[in-house]
């Protein structure tokens, strides 16, 4: 084990791409899984306060620590085994999600969900149940979790399977290595109408105990090892970017998009359907010429195929393309390696632009993640645009349109634009409440959206929450104030 007291290296634990900054006093990194253990039992002995710290690029505050120790998983990061027939891989929480893919793809496989940030660490996609483009055709990070291990406040451990519901009616109950029991009373909560969520805890009736551990925000355990099932990699992908001067037929060619693709009798199946913003593209063109100078806003596909269905589904999107865009010549298409990269960094390069630029500005992130039903999202999409156009503050604004989710980024200049700022956000996350929606697709709560998830589930859903947290962190001190503040009842 690595300890660390010295305050420079330190400062390096203190933010994500939040950019909020906070305090502790030293870091522990743990060289093996089984350390995690014993770190936690200390800090529970002394009621020190401990925070977990993965990857760094969550934007919502998570691993930001407000004071005692910080548990960093970096080293943590080795597979340790991989079942090609079983479909299945075990790894330890500090494995990065680039280094996985890479690993998997060599041998044939594929892990579906790919957050933006492929920096990100597997242990914190479990934290927020993180998803990103592919979740449209596949699921979050929630879809593909078979095992758990994690390791609770006192250092006693649970050991989780999918499938395992222990369910006596009334309560969840779970059992420790050590032999000890957590009983969690089961109350109904307010459920979003919405194809992705990461606000709060996982709780259904009769549920797979596995679930409750799975966007937890390292408030009730540290996870230290994790199985998850794989997909055969497929054979190929293409990708499409197509441009629009009109944002209404590109909602229009969304909603086609989206609802052929689910059909199972239909040839076309987008694995991911990508929106970008006139502000993204402007963005985009300080590092990209080739992006057409009088297009208002653009939207990106990817399709598996095998080779004998490649000019099946081509002919299919291009019909689909010439009845809605109206830029139909100025589409790109990628169909070998180096034309799917230039995609992927089109995408990939304007999270990271956004946050430099957030970083350079010296403000912390005012950034929406929120998601409502598909059957309510042309018209969320046009009240929300208003909205945002009517504050003032320069703003840009892409993401996951196949799922009804977008991510917007504010960028305040002044004192007055950063309270038009957060006035123009909270307005948001009204409406998107009044529609059953969520406050966070997927990047959770952390503690800069802790006062929204109560407007979304109201006081005595995050009483509840509470209890729960008490169940299995009674002294409280593992992510103090990640997605409500301590035992507070009132």
């Amino acid at each position: 084990m690595i300890v660390k007291h010295d305050k420079e290296i330190i400062q390096n634990y203190l933010s994500d791409a939040s950019n909020i900054k906070g305090n502790a006093d030293v870091v522990y990194i743990p060289e093996h899984i089984d350390e995690i253990n014993s770190i936690l039992k200390n800090c529970n002995d002394n009621s020190m306060p401990i925070t977990i710290s993965a990857g760094g690029t969550g934007t919502t505050g998570s691993r930001v620590p407000l004071s005692g120790a910080i548990l960093s998983i970096e080293k943590l990061n080795k597979t340790i085994s991989f079942d090609s027939e079983k479909k299945t891989v075990t790894v330890e929480p500090g494995v990065v999600v680039k280094d996985l893919q890479e690993f998997l793809s060599e041998r044939g496989f594929l892990y579906p969900p790919n957050p933006t940030e492929t920096n990100s660490m597997v242990g914190g996609n479990v934290a927020t149940n993180a998803s990103g483009a592919r979740t449209f055709k596949y699921g979050s990070t929630r879809d593909f979790i078979e095992e758990l291990e994690v390791v609770l406040a006192d250092g006693d451990e649970i050991r989780l399977k999918r499938g395992e519901k222990n369910f006596d009616g009334n309560s969840f109950i779970f059992n420790t290595i050590r032999g000890n029991i957590v009983k969690i009373p089961f109350e109904n909560i307010a459920i979003p109408d919405t194809t992705k969520n990461a606000a709060g805890y996982f709780i259904r009736e009769n549920m797979d105990l596995i679930d409750l551990f799975i966007g937890l925000e390292g408030t009730l355990g540290v996870v230290k090892k994790i199985k998850l099932k794989l997909i055969p990699k497929p054979e190929n992908e293409l990708g499409i970017v197509i441009f629009f001067k009109d944002e209404m037929r590109l909602l229009d060619f969304v909603e086609i998009a989206r609802k052929r693709s689910k059909s199972d009798e239909d040839i076309l199946s987008a694995r991911l359907i990508e929106y970008f913003d006139n502000s993204s593209l402007d963005m985009q063109r300080e590092i990209n010429s080739e992006i057409p100078n009088d297009t208002k806003s653009a939207i990106w596909i990817e399709q598996e195929f095998i080779s004998q269905n490649e000019e099946a589904i081509l002919s299919a999107w291009y019909e689909l393309i010439m009845k809605y865009s109206d830029m139909p010549d100025d589409i790109w298409i990628a169909l070998n390696e180096n034309e799917k990269r230039k995609l992927y960094e089109f995408r990939h390069a304007l999270p990271l632009q956004v946050d430099d630029l957030i970083a350079k500005m010296d403000i912390a992130k005012i950034s929406l993640d929120t998601c409502v039903s598909n059957s309510k999202y042309k018209d969320y999409i046009l009240q929300y645009d208003s909205m945002l156009q009517k504050s003032g503050v320069k703003y840009c604004k892409w993401g996951h349109i196949g799922d009804s989710h977008l991510h917007t980024n504010l960028f305040p200049i002044s004192e007055q634009e950063h309270y038009a700022a957060l006035q123009v956000y909270s307005d948001i996350i009204d409406m998107t409440i009044e529609l059953n929606g969520t406050i966070s697709a997927e990047h959770g709560i952390g503690k800069i959206k802790k006062d929204y998830l109560i407007k979304m589930f109201g006081t005595d859903t995050i009483n509840y929450f509470r209890l729960i947290k008490k169940a299995f962190d009674p002294k409280g001190i593992l992510n103090q104030n990640n997605m409500f503040e301590q035992f507070h009842t009132s």
